[in-house]
């Protein structure tokens, strides 16, 4: 599965539609617009997932994310860092996945990279375009050798590792062509 085969649509032609929640005033409106119409699938909540194309932060976890239920109420962080840049965790990983509730970093999906300056990479635009980039199968996800070994890079794999898994991939690429 890729994109937005993990979410389902609250959105019904034809028919009322209400929740009994209101979110938090503080979050960005584009992450707002996706809570209101989004919901996760059960089988992305219970999985790990990667977002293409930056796989520095490994498997990224969804599991028990019930962003109605967190969102509805003051969003208190406990890390002084994310409290002092307007992060919001969104999603678990290695690195960490969060959405920027404030200035220049207003509903950007970002993580971090090691380095002296602890680097904010900004990942997505907005939560649309983070969801578009999710895939429970970096196998398929890959178009070419090239692109799949860069992929296996990101993930940390190097030398014969990543050979294996490239040649691997070259044997599945050809298999499932057939």
């Amino acid at each position: 599965m890729i994109g937005f085969d993990f979410v389902k649509s609250k959105i019904f032609k034809g028919k009322n539609h209400k929740e009994n929640f209101v979110l938090n005033d503080n979050l960005p409106p584009i992450f707002k617009l996706f809570i209101n119409n989004f919901d996760w699938t059960e089988n992305t909540t219970s999985t790990s997932l990667y977002f293409l194309p930056y796989l520095q932060g490994g498997e990224v976890y969804l599991k028990d994310w019930n962003y109605k239920k967190i969102f509805s109420k003051s969003i208190i962080e406990n890390d002084p860092w994310m409290e002092e840049n307007g992060f919001i965790s969104i999603a678990s990983s290695n690195k960490g996945i969060f959405l920027g509730i404030k200035d220049y970093y207003k509903d950007k999906i970002v993580s971090t990279e090691y380095s002296l300056d602890d680097s904010i990479v900004i990942i997505a635009d907005n939560i649309f375009e983070f969801v578009r980039g999710l895939t429970d199968n970096v196998t398929s996800a890959a178009e070419s050798s090239e692109e799949y070994r860069k992929y296996m890079i990101d993930l940390g794999y190097e030398k014969e590792d990543l050979e294996k898994e490239v040649n691997d991939w070259l044997e599945w690429k050809e298999f499932s062509e057939k």
